[in-house]
């Protein structure tokens, strides 16, 4: 099961608007069902800030970086494929601070 998330309003710093953020490995007979839980923490919607855009709060070297504001995220067991036309689940998080 992997879970993909978007930052709609992505700085110019971030490589990619779309990348996965957590996924799990799960096994199963033919026929079986089990439930799956993935906890996602704030950190999981960051980036690598590389430093050179003078943004307060990361150093010149770089440091990991988090925006606030909303997130969408896509949960699927087959990967992703197009935000045009999902195959699995969406949500909206948002991130404060």
């Amino acid at each position: 099961m992997q879970v993909y998330m978007r930052d709609p309003h992505a700085l110019p710093v971030r490589l990619s608007s779309i990348q996965l953020a957590r996924f799990a490995k799960v096994l199963l007979s033919a026929g079986e069902t089990k439930e799956v839980t993935i906890k996602l923490a704030a950190h999981d919607l960051g980036y690598w800030d590389d430093g050179r855009n003078g943004v307060e709060g990361v150093p010149a070297a770089g440091g990991w970086r988090v925006d606030p504001g909303k997130f969408e995220l896509f949960v699927t067991t087959d990967g992703f494929k197009s935000w045009k036309k999902p195959s699995g689940l969406a949500a909206t998080v948002k991130v404060l601070k």
